[in-house]
């Protein structure tokens, strides 16, 4: 459990990375490649999503001191990006305009918060 106390707020570059790789296979004609990843994406989003919630719920104050410090904050903002990028993944590879429309305002309501 001290691990999920501790988690970095950057881990969510991971889903960041991965999309980024994914759309570019995508555009240079790996569309199976594009794909693999882009399932992958899913649910790297989702069990971090859920792991962050954990966090937030049980250690809360860990939570918020990362929140507030300057060290750590930006890290928060690979939310923001990885949101986005996993929207625009399932925007161009499969073409699911309301879950990309989702995921991209959630972005823009965290990025703006």
């Amino acid at each position: 459990m001290n691990d999920l106390k501790t988690l970095s707020p950057a881990y969510f570059a991971l889903v960041m990375a991965t999309g980024i790789i994914s759309i570019a296979a995508f555009l240079l004609g790996y569309k199976g490649t594009a794909m693999v990843l882009l399932y992958l994406n899913a649910i790297q989003y989702i069990i971090l999503c859920v792991l962050y919630f954990i966090r937030f719920v049980r250690f809360r104050t860990w939570f918020i001191n990362d929140f507030k410090n300057t060290a750590t904050n930006p890290g928060f903002l690979t939310f923001v990006a990885g949101t986005c990028v996993l929207g625009n993944q399932f925007y161009l590879l499969k073409g699911y305009h309301v879950l990309s429309s989702i995921l991209l305002i959630t972005g823009l309501l965290f990025g703006y918060s």
